[in-house]
């Protein structure tokens, strides 16, 4: 599993620095990071990650999409 997360937070950097921290496909992705952390205990983590992730798709998304 740390392979994996590794991967997933490889690819969230590559996301944020193509397609920009706001886009919907960067968001996905972080959101998947952080349903990873959860999977492997780092609730802490995971629960920030969602918190950043929930206020950047409320600012960046129009009304209705998050």
């Amino acid at each position: 599993m740390a392979a994996a997360m590794r991967l997933y937070e490889q690819v969230l950097e590559d996301c944020e620095r193509v397609l920009g921290a706001d886009h919907p496909d960067t968001l996905g992705r972080r959101a998947h990071l952080a349903r990873v952390y959860s999977a492997v205990g780092r609730l802490t983590d995971a629960a920030t990650l969602l918190r950043y992730t929930t206020s950047r798709c409320e600012e960046a998304l129009p009304t209705g999409s998050c």
